[in-house]
């Protein structure tokens, strides 16, 4: 995949971070018995959407924390439309994910989708069929307010 082969990751602090290192905390932490949690967000305005893809780790009784993101921008008022621009994201976390699971094929991977169930959230017709996708390509699926990942740590890097 692209995004693992020419370094734009970055830690938590965003300094550049290579992919080896990057793998090399994954093993680590994967060694512990974590789950990957992969999120995307983005934020459109005048004619450009900025997306922000996460990596992150957690054990709370482990007490380990960390993540890494990853930013893109695209020139395209298609992403106007929220559909169009949460599948964008969706396709974005699935690739990682997808990556992710070649390369540790007994990982748990969560996807956390910027998506939400309540009648308040202008994606909730989106939910099902989001859920769907993810669960289709065997990933355990989170939405609003259990999508960290996607709604607090993706969501900071698209400012």
């Amino acid at each position: 995949m692209r995004c693992f082969d020419d370094n734009q990751w970055k830690d938590a602090y965003g300094k550049e971070i290579t992919s080896d290192k990057l793998f090399d905390e994954l093993e680590k932490y994967l060694m512990k018995g974590g789950t990957i949690y992969i999120g995307t967000d983005s934020q459109y305005s005048a004619g450009k959407c900025v997306f922000a893809s996460v990596i992150g780790m957690h054990i709370r009784e482990l007490k380990i924390g960390n993540y890494f993101f990853i930013k893109k921008k695209e020139l395209n008022w298609a992403y106007k439309d929220l559909r169009t621009k949460i599948n964008k994201e969706i396709q974005m976390s699935i690739d990682i994910a997808t990556y992710l699971r070649e390369k540790y094929t007994s990982a748990n991977i969560e996807i956390h989708a910027d998506v939400g169930t309540k009648e308040k959230n202008a994606t909730n017709k989106l939910v099902d069929s989001i859920r769907g996708w993810v669960i289709g390509m065997g990933y355990i699926f989170k939405c609003k307010p259990n999508s960290w990942a996607s709604t607090s740590v993706a969501d900071w890097h698209t400012k």
